[in-house]
């Protein structure tokens, strides 16, 4: 809240991003937005990061949406993956090369249904697109950039 509030003295927002592996952990991170002042302490949703969790992030957006400042759009096919997943050695990125995360609609991250709901509560802020583990990031960005053209952006309008 501390240092929120020194942000937001130069028109700064400050937002909490975690990792499926953080500490702050799937009941604690919603935890930990409770515990802080929304006019100091926004939150970045990483799609692919929370539905590992195990987190419906429609639901979790249609709670949180007036803290969401900015996403971190991707896509998994792991969600809900239990701890002993989540918290091994390696996980993201491990020996064989198995990927975590996909180009945008590659995985069963419910995106279309977090669009409806961006529309719904008039989402204004930054999402980027993330390519973590891509083979090929130039491709991953323009599969990815299809995905929002053809299918997301026509929720939105």
């Amino acid at each position: 809240n501390e240092v929120g509030k020194m942000a937001a003295e130069k028109n700064i927002d400050v937002s909490i991003h975690n990792e499926f592996w953080c500490a702050v952990n799937l009941n604690e991170h919603e935890k930990l937005l409770e515990l802080t002042d929304p006019r100091y302490v926004k939150y970045c949703l990483d799609t692919a990061q929370v539905s590992i969790m195990g987190v419906d992030i429609v639901d979790f957006y249609d709670r949180w949406h007036d803290r969401v400042k900015y996403m971190h759009l991707k896509d998994t096919n792991k969600p809900s993956l239990p701890d002993s997943e989540r918290f091994k050695a390696g996980a993201e990125y491990d020996d064989k090369g198995t990927r975590w995360f996909y180009e945008l609609g590659a995985g069963n991250v419910n995106l279309t249904g977090l669009y409806e709901a961006m529309k719904k509560h008039k989402f204004k802020g930054w999402a980027t697109v993330e390519a973590d583990g891509a083979p090929d990031n130039l491709a991953a960005m323009l599969l990815s950039k299809w995905y929002i053209d053809k299918v997301l952006s026509p929720i939105y309008r």
